[in-house]
């Protein structure tokens, strides 16, 4: 909906590891050490360039390749076009989140748990 800031600074994220995904109806929840990623817009986990798993916010249900990033810690991220946010794990996995609605919110970035750190996107 707002788009991702080119300067949008996610360096506390780093070194971080996931530790749990929530799956519910309309949304994915991404449980890291000390932050959280709750995502209504599409999903892709990628590995060497290639789309290996992809979610919408319509279904139910993820692919097994979800649960290849748990446990995994974040390495990078970067941002394309302000619409996609990858952030790249240990393994060469590459989860994108994707800004594709211009009505509503794609997702929310809690970096801690202090209100201040909420990043709508």
């Amino acid at each position: 909906m707002y788009g991702i800031s080119a300067d949008l600074d996610l360096s506390d994220l780093i070194g971080q590891s996931l530790d749990g995904i929530l799956l519910a109806r309309g949304s994915v929840v991404f449980n890291f050490t000390k932050s959280k990623i709750s995502v209504q817009g599409p999903i892709q986990i990628r590995k060497d360039d290639h789309e290996i798993s992809t979610w919408l916010e319509n279904e139910t249900s993820a692919t097994p390749a979800f649960t290849q990033l748990l446990g995994l810690e974040t390495t990078s991220f970067s941002i394309s076009d302000g619409k996609m946010l990858d952030i790249s794990f240990s393994e060469g996995l590459v989860l994108r989140l994707i800004d594709d609605s211009l009505q509503y919110e794609s997702f929310q970035i809690y970096l801690s748990d202090v209100s201040a750190d909420l990043i709508i996107v």
